[in-house]
This record gives C-alpha cells, structure tokens and sequence, in this order.
C-alpha cells in the first residue's frame, strides 16, 4: 500500500513550497484547491520530482465532497495531511463583506476541522506514523484588529490543534500546528 500525503491549498504560498519538498519522496500527493488551471500547472511543476501526483478539484468553502475524498484515498495509506488551505481580509470588521468573512470561516475553520476528522477517523487505530499539520499563523496569539476574523479563525486553528494532538498523544499520529509570520506569495 502506497503512502499518500494530501495537502490543501497546494497551488501557492506555503503550500506549494510544502508540495515541492513533499514530491521529492517516494510518497504519493494528492492536492487539493479550488482552480482546476492551478492545480494542472503545480501537478505539471511538480512531476519531475519522481512522485505519483493526483489533483482534486474542490471548493472547500462549500464543505468537503467526502465520496471523492475516499475514492482518491483508498487503498492507500493516509501518511500525512496538510491543512493549508485559507485566506484572510484586510478592514474594519464593520465595514467588511459578511458573506466573504462567513466564506472565510468556513474554509479556515470548517473545512479544517472537517478533514481533520477524515484523516483522524481513517488513521484512528494505525500503528505506522502519520501526520496532521495545521497551518495556523503568528496571529493565532493575539487579537488582531482590521483583520479580526482572519486572526480569530486561527486563534481556532491553534486552539483546535493543540487539543486533538492531546487527545492522540498516546497513538501514532503525530499533530502540529504551523504558527508562520507574515509571507508574500
């Protein structure tokens, strides 16, 4: 059975970064994001380096299509997943567009979680090493006003990750949450 690594938001910023390093192994990768065009050209990136790549297609803000989650995940072994996937916003929280801080909400929390518990549920009596990063920010720490929802979805991150690492602290998955300062992609 082949190691599969599924990582989200993998078409730039630190998850393509991730996606580079993470190809050069002998362990398949399947990406995930939401442009069909940026997920050809990293998978077209990515193929010299040697791994089995697979592309998903999927708007996470939407919520997770977990039929085709598990048919791109079976009879494999769920080595690693990498919640990268999110966005935030710049503004007064007042005069912010509600629906696209709800949208935000939903992938850096919602959808977070909601592969969390896939890859969980999956692994939940493996007895070979896997892995759960959840890319969180330097502003999971404090408050963060013009971008408040943005600072509080990964105050949730942080949060999140740091009691289900507890509650697996005993097993072989391995949890961690990525706190990184500000990049430009």
């Amino acid at each position: 059975m082949r190691n599969l690594c599924i990582i989200t938001g993998a078409t730039s910023g630190i998850g393509l970064e991730l996606a580079k390093i993470y190809s050069c192994f002998n362990i398949d990768l399947l990406l995930i994001s939401s442009n069909i065009n940026n997920l050809e050209k990293t998978k077209k990136l990515l193929d010299n380096n040697g791994a089995n790549i697979d592309i998903l297609e999927m708007n996470l803000i939407n919520g997770i299509d977990l039929e085709k989650l598990k048919e791109k995940t079976d009879n494999k072994l769920l080595y690693c997943l990498i919640n990268n996937a999110g966005f935030g916003d710049l503004g007064d929280f007042v005069d912010s567009n509600l629906k696209k801080a709800q949208d935000m909400i939903d992938l850096n929390i919602k959808a977070l979680t909601s592969l969390s518990y896939f890859f969980l549920k999956k692994n939940k009596n493996t007895t070979t090493k896997s892995y759960l990063l959840n890319v969180g920010s330097v502003a999971s720490f404090m408050c963060g006003p013009k971008m408040a929802v943005y600072y509080a979805t990964k105050a949730y991150v942080l949060s999140f990750t740091n009691a289900i690492r507890r509650e697996n602290s005993n097993k072989f998955i391995k949890i961690s949450c990525l706190c990184p300062g500000p990049y430009k992609n």
